[in-house]
């Protein structure tokens, strides 16, 4: 691959992306940097906007490196390809998939016990009933001086 990428230069075809050698570097920057950057993503919640845009430059360099891409090339049409989101925008997937599964009882009960849907008496004749809205919930920590506001959190 080279300078030309576009996002119809890759076909799926089958269960690979046309090579194997990009299969191979494809399986390689997944299983070591994805997975690692993924694993307790949902911790990275409110990260400073320097420290994501590291998360982005690590991102960046392994869809350059499975492409075979300069550090001066366009990566951004290789992101398009692999569907990888950005960094920050993996966070806040994650995040969201992680509340939804808890309001609707999809995940552990650890985290499940912690989300509290909001209730209203007299909520069920309006439209707004079947949204599921999560209260929030401030609470103390020991070690901080202010309240921490988090939506869902049942303290």
């Amino acid at each position: 691959m080279c300078k030309g990428l576009s996002p119809d230069a890759l076909q799926f075809s089958g269960s690979c992306v046309l090579s194997d050698t990009l299969c191979q570097r494809l399986l390689l920057v997944v299983s070591l940097v994805l997975s690692r950057l993924d694993y307790g993503n949902a911790v990275l919640v409110g990260l400073l906007a320097y420290l994501l845009r590291r998360l982005q430059s690590v991102m960046n360099a392994a869809a350059r490196l499975i492409f075979g891409l300069r550090r001066t090339d366009h990566f951004s049409n290789a992101l398009i390809i692999l569907h990888w989101l950005r960094a920050q925008e993996r966070v806040l997937f994650k995040m969201a998939m992680l509340m939804y599964k808890a309001s609707h009882g999809a995940a552990p009960l650890y985290l499940s016990h912690l989300v509290r849907v909001a209730y209203l008496p007299g909520r069920r004749c309006l439209r707004s009933a079947g949204q599921r809205d999560l209260c929030s919930v401030s609470f103390n920590l020991p070690s901080a001086s202010e309240n921490i506001s988090l939506p869902g959190l049942v303290s």
